[in-house]
């Protein structure tokens, strides 16, 4: 059985600081048909397993066959890791940004986490404009736009905050803040821990999706579904990922970002590479260039070699501290590359 030592340095990674509800602190798509069925809350089934790459960091890989094929990727952050930073694609004098892939972005950014930002509209072979409020280091270089109602931004002392506009038009916030780092989609998926999709446009419609939230304790959640091949993953509408983040990994607020072929989420480690499955070529994988995307900076790598901090199943009292219903899982890791 493992040693106490090896149960302190699991709740250290997994859990951090608990800070307050809203405000947490450190200091064009793919379908497939509708009659594909339904996916339900899922708690750890078969087929899926746990990693650690950084301090801080939980990921988890759910390759579900039940009720229809699904790959999803959920990585949890805790804000209140030291050293944690966050960078966001800055712009151009004229607002406008490089297309640059996510996987490339992250790299040259020398960050350990990358996933793409804002919806976009590509101005040339080369720039584009992005859609929705948007900052860098402080300049906000993107206004808010009709239906982009919600965002996630990073103050420069690491603090996350969710935000929506006041009127849907300008770069006011609410609360009011001034954003630093910051990215935002549509639509809203979950808002105050409730599903907030109905009477959005296409709700229905199954795509590989990305997504940034905000978790009931204080964990930053980012979250990408591969889509919409038939034969590895089907992608999720809107409603269900919404369902599902609020009943597994305890989502007070969400937003759906850029989807599609645009989905990309990287790990470096120190070898980057896709977690995802990106789908933007005629053949079915393959990145996309997008507008922006975010960096996140995590201090600490853990090696891929590193023995299972859980070995078979926590005690009792560490599972009612985890964000989810934990069961004995195989440890995983992640190839350098694909």
């Amino acid at each position: 059985m493992p040693s106490p030592a090896k149960w302190f340095i699991a709740t250290v990674l997994l859990l951090g600081t608990a800070t307050s509800s809203s405000i947490y602190s450190a200091s064009a798509e793919s379908r497939v048909s509708q009659s594909a069925p339904k996916i339900r809350s899922q708690k750890f089934r078969s087929g899926e397993t746990i990693d650690i790459p950084f301090v801080g960091v939980t990921y988890i890989n759910r390759r579900l066959t039940s009720p229809r094929l699904l790959n999803q990727h959920i990585v949890l952050i805790n804000l209140a890791t030291t050293g944690l930073k966050f960078r966001v694609t800055s712009p151009a004098a004229d607002g406008s940004t490089a297309l640059e892939k996510t996987i490339s972005f992250t790299r040259r950014s020398k960050a350990q986490i990358g996933i793409n930002g804002n919806f976009f509209q590509a101005l040339s072979s080369t720039r584009a404009k992005v859609l929705g409020l948007a900052a860098s280091s402080g300049r906000v270089y993107s206004s808010w736009s009709n239906g982009y109602q919600g965002a996630i931004n990073f103050s420069s002392n690491r603090t996350a905050t969710f935000v929506t506009p006041p009127s849907g038009l300008g770069t006011t916030t609410v609360p009011l803040l001034t954003p630093y780092n910051l990215v935002s989609g549509l639509p809203v998926l979950v808002k105050n821990g409730q599903n907030v999709t109905v009477g959005v446009a296409n709700p229905n419609e199954y795509a590989a999706r990305s997504v940034i939230g905000l978790t009931q304790n204080q964990q930053l959640l980012l979250f990408a579904v591969d889509g919409p091949r038939s034969n590895v993953s089907t992608g999720m509408n809107q409603i269900e990922l919404a369902d599902l983040l609020i009943s597994d990994f305890k989502v007070v607020h969400a937003v759906n970002l850029d989807g599609g072929g645009s989905s990309t989420l990287v790990f470096c480690r120190p070898t980057c590479a896709w977690v995802n499955i990106p789908s933007s070529t005629t053949f079915g994988i393959g990145d996309r260039s997008v507008a922006n995307n975010l960096a996140i900076y995590v201090p600490t790598i853990i090696s891929q070699s590193s023995p299972s901090l859980f070995g078979t199943r926590p005690p009792a009292w560490l599972q009612q501290l985890l964000p989810w219903s934990h069961k004995p899982l195989p440890w995983a890791t992640l190839s350098s590359s694909r």
